[in-house]
């Protein structure tokens, strides 16, 4: 016999390669002992069909227990996350089991906890591609389970600080990316807690990274949005408030003597004042004095408080003075936009989406047009429109890929996206109605343009 074929035949390397295997038929529970096997390959094979049951197979009648979570968590703090092919398909699994479990605190708390000590503590001891995969991981965790008010600002807090000590430009496309998800649950009449961060946003939008400025001109096109609508609806209740106290005076209880008692030059020299320390308030007054147009500034240069507690009266704005500052605040921002669009270096298709997508922001600072889309769900139609839920979609999109239309059928996703799709008879009725109108207004434009076409023949037959 040969011997070198001998020697080829008793070779370990031939028995030793695991196989992958095709395991998608599985319960959840059958890949818990695989997720703490020494091999990393059983354990990214393991990881493989989760993703592919919980994507493809969303509509299984059966719950992931939290065992399974926390042996998805521990594959970080052991250090095998770091031995993967591929670390952010476990950071996506475990935003697919989150997706899958919709609201539970507890479930949040412990990813949380796990994750929250690796992506801050332990950036300088783990790989790049580990560190996004757990700020990815925490995201989806905190937006789809996370119950509890402070936890879920406390999370946006975490991220928020990283925005500005962060120096890896793909560790900050993943963090704006994470932090921008989160911001869409936070409700609009709070969002002018977060627009100091806009000058840091402002800083992005002109990075090298096509994402990050992507990322950085979405955020600023919604927190702008946001905050002009709140100091919108604050100036309509004051001035509301002031209409129903001239209803209360009396003619004879006006003091004529006010307008004289009034100093009009100290007011102005307080204002003065404020803008002149403002000037001299370092590097970052200047941006930052720009920004505070967006709110209505109190008496002696303060500001009022969007927590909810006011540091001093309103000033007595008139409407063309508030509008007036919204103006110059959007031609600032239309410059920052266009200033990015300057810089796109993409090539093909990723150029046109990116150019597409800043030009809708424009249209939205200059027109105040919000961005819409439809969406067909078993033959019925369905609007979204504003930022917060193109964040969501693109979000959902990058999570569940070409899963998209399966993942509707998720009661937990509809509800996320305030939507009701009807099934069984309902729907068969909803498809009905929306083939009878579609055939109206058919015939409906059919009549109108026989009646122009008749109307242009005997106008042409009476020259």
């Amino acid at each position: 016999m040969n011997i070198r074929e001998k020697k080829k035949t008793n070779h370990r390397s031939t028995v030793a390669v695991h196989k992958a295997l095709n395991e998608k038929d599985k319960e959840f529970e059958y890949f818990l002992p695989l997720l703490k096997e020494k091999k990393t390959s059983i354990v990214s094979n393991a990881i493989n069909n989760l993703n592919y049951i919980l994507t493809y197979q969303s509509d299984r009648d059966e719950d992931v227990s939290k065992d399974i979570v926390e042996a998805l968590c521990q594959l970080f703090t052991s250090g095998v996350s770091g031995k993967l092919d591929k670390p952010d398909e476990l950071g996506r699994c475990i935003g697919l089991v989150c997706l899958k479990t919709g609201d539970n605190n507890e479930y949040h708390r412990y990813i949380k906890s796990t994750l929250s000590s690796i992506i801050t503590d332990g950036e300088a001891h783990i790989k790049d591609n580990e560190l996004m995969a757990a700020i990815y991981a925490l995201s989806q965790a905190c937006f789809y389970c996370c119950t509890d008010r402070d936890s879920y600002r406390h999370t946006i807090s975490l991220f928020q600080d990283l925005l500005y000590t962060q120096k890896r430009k793909n560790i900050q496309d993943k963090l704006l990316s994470a932090w921008l998800l989160l911001l869409t649950r936070v409700n609009p009449q709070e969002m002018t807690d977060y627009k100091m961060v806009l000058p840091r946003l402002i800083e992005f939008s002109k990075s090298s990274s096509q994402n990050i400025r992507l990322s950085a001109s979405l955020a600023i096109a919604m927190i702008v949005d946001d905050v002009k609508e709140k100091v919108l609806e604050d100036f309509e209740s004051e001035m509301g408030s002031e209409d129903l106290n001239d209803e209360d005076y009396d003619g004879e209880d006006y003091d004529e003597d006010y307008d004289e008692d009034y100093n009009y030059d100290e007011e102005e020299e307080i204002e003065r004042d404020y803008r002149r320390s403002s000037d001299h308030g370092g590097k970052s007054a200047a941006p930052v004095d720009q920004l505070n147009n967006l709110s209505l500034n109190g008496e002696d240069g303060g500001q009022y408080n969007s927590d909810g507690e006011e540091g001093g009266e309103f000033s007595e704005y008139s409407e063309e003075d508030t509008v007036n500052q919204f103006i110059v605040d959007d031609d600032h921002m239309v410059q920052v936009i266009e200033e990015t669009l300057s810089l796109n270096n993409e090539k093909g298709k990723k150029k046109i989406q990116s150019k597409s997508l800043l030009r809708q922001i424009l249209a939205n600072l200059k027109d105040g047009d919000s961005p819409k889309e439809t969406i067909i769900i078993n033959g019925l139609p369905f609007h979204f429109s504003g930022w917060r839920k193109y964040i969501q979609l693109e979000g959902l999109r990058k999570l569940v890929g070409s899963a998209m239309m399966a993942q509707w059928q998720n009661p937990l996703i509809q509800k996320q996206f305030g939507i009701e799709i009807p099934e069984g008879r309902r729907l068969v009725e909803a498809q009905y109605q929306l083939k009878r109108s579609i055939s109206q207004k058919k015939k409906v434009d059919y009549d109108r343009s026989v009646r122009l076409a008749s109307s242009l023949f005997e106008n042409n037959a009476a020259n």
